[in-house]
């Protein structure tokens, strides 16, 4: 039986991106642009952060997101992700969607994931109406096969994705 060790280079990546702009409406500052910032391996364990922020006149939205791999032997790996997606329009409606979820990567090819996903939207018609609230929870499987020749441009190969979830939604107001 033979042990294999590799010795490999700490190498992290950062990329910054970004616009930023402002001005004022009526006696109200306002900050229009669009940021992104993508870390991978910063803190050593091969996780990879991505935050964006995108914000207009009456809009915006932000995206935090974020995975960190444990690997488990050669041909297995977990890995636990995190997704936070809020979205803004003026005062009319907040939606916010909270993503968590266990993977675990079998060979290279096939993933299986389980975890939780939320969702609230808040919505107001008019300032003197009370605001509607929709919210679920969904609890959710999701399979993944990929065998593509080239990830970013394949020409031949296959990706097989299935999805399940069960959960209640809620509407008040």
């Amino acid at each position: 039986r033979a042990v294999i060790t590799l010795y490999l280079k700490k190498k992290n990546s950062v990329f910054f991106d970004g616009i930023l702009g402002g001005g004022t409406t009526g006696e109200k500052l306002l900050l229009t642009g669009n940021l992104s910032l993508k870390l991978r391996n910063a803190l050593g364990y091969a996780e990879e952060i991505e935050v964006n922020y995108r914000a207009g006149n009456k809009t915006s939205a932000v995206l935090l997101q974020g995975t960190i791999p444990l690997m488990l032997s050669s041909r297995y790996m977990l890995s636990p992700t995190f997704s936070w997606n809020m979205e803004r329009y003026d005062t009319i409606y907040i939606k916010s969607i909270i993503r968590s979820s266990l993977t675990f990567h079998l060979y290279r090819e096939l993933r299986i994931a389980s975890g939780i996903e939320t969702f609230s939207l808040i919505r107001r018609v008019s300032a003197t109406e009370e605001p509607s609230l929709i919210r679920y929870n969904l609890p959710f499987v999701e399979v993944s096969y990929l065998s593509l020749d080239w990830l970013f441009n394949p020409r031949k190969g296959l990706h097989l994705s299935f999805f399940a979830g069960t959960g209640n939604k809620n509407i008040t107001g």
